[in-house]
């Protein structure tokens, strides 16, 4: 997602398991059957950087869906807000490269994660601010499918359930997700224990 690196930071991205010669020799091999394949350069160079060529005409769904968390987060118009808060979740279609494991790519994953969550929850708020509780119960559990460690997410869950009267669906929700734990032998936090108890005390 960076506009300029270094040859060495795209050889320690995609080949980390090769010393720097072999990394640089196969580097340039990738690079030629690229343009063999595009009948275009896909990357040029200047000043010691490399960088996607400009001059072709390439979409990038992740740099829309950053695009619009970035203008949701710097604008104060709601209408607009609301806009581009729902482009950036109907960009999101799930973990970023999946099946890869590369450290950059387990950084980028986590931040886009987050950036979605960031979104559903800012949407689920207005929703319930709205007095359309529903939609923001649907948001919240994109929310959860997506990271069902997050608990801020679980506690939303909660004390929406709570608040509409489904007493009973938020004790079902945590106890499922109590369940979801124990097959992977994880516990949850004593401060989510301790806001279950509370909450189904009222």
């Amino acid at each position: 997602d960076r506009p300029v690196v270094t040859r060495s930071e795209i050889c320690q991205a995609f080949w980390p398991e090769l010393n720097l010669e072999q990394a640089v020799n196969v580097f340039h091999v990738t690079k030629r059957r690229l343009h063999k394949a595009l009948d275009a350069d896909v990357l040029v160079h200047e000043d010691g950087y490399y960088m996607v060529n400009p001059e072709l005409p390439i979409y990038y769904d992740v740099s829309e869906f950053v695009d619009n968390l970035m203008v949701a987060r710097s604008i104060d118009n709601p209408e607009t807000k609301m806009a581009a808060w729902q482009r950036a979740a109907e960009l999101y279609r799930g973990p970023f490269l999946k099946g890869h494991n590369d450290t950059w790519i387990q950084n980028r994953r986590e931040e886009f994660v987050a950036g979605y969550i960031e979104v559903l929850t800012e949407m689920a708020n207005v929703w319930h601010e709205r007095g359309r509780d529903e939609i923001a119960l649907m948001l919240l559990q994109k929310g959860v499918d997506a990271d069902p460690m997050n608990e801020a997410l679980r506690r939303d869950l909660m004390n929406l359930y709570h608040y509409m009267g489904r007493r009973s669906e938020a004790a079902a929700h945590y106890q499922s997700w109590i369940a979801w734990l124990k097959e992977r032998n994880l516990k949850p936090s004593e401060e989510i224990k301790a806001f279950y108890e509370e909450l189904m005390a009222i």
